[in-house]
């Protein structure tokens, strides 16, 4: 049986050999709703590696979840003012990028 560990990643906890955070998971549990197992295959990990996050938040409580209070808080404000206005301005040329990416593959594909 493989052991799973939490390791530290950009100062935060991380399941091991993944990007997966335990913040992400404390998104479905525990008072989600969600099992082990579906947020195993939600996250495309093993059970097992849930439950070292799990085991981790458990062990870090008081520390994760006022971690996880901070990140709630500032996702509800959204980005600040002069990022706003910068991801506006780029719309239209994302927006002109995707259309040329979709053109070439329509013409590889021949549905053009």
């Amino acid at each position: 049986m493989n052991e799973y560990r939490i390791v530290m990643n950009s100062g935060c906890p991380r399941i091991e050999g993944s990007r997966i955070g335990v913040y992400d998971v404390m998104d479905y549990w525990p008072d989600k709703g969600y099992s082990v197992e579906q947020i195993a295959a939600m996250f495309r990990l093993k059970p097992e590696q849930i439950r070292a996050a799990i085991q981790y938040i458990e062990e870090h409580r008081a520390e994760v979840e006022a971690t996880y209070r901070e990140i709630i808080a500032r996702h509800a404000r959204g980005n600040p003012p002069e990022i706003e206005s910068k991801l506006l301005a780029n719309r239209p040329k994302i927006r002109a990028l995707w259309d040329e990416i979709r053109r070439k593959h329509s013409e590889r594909n021949g549905t053009a």
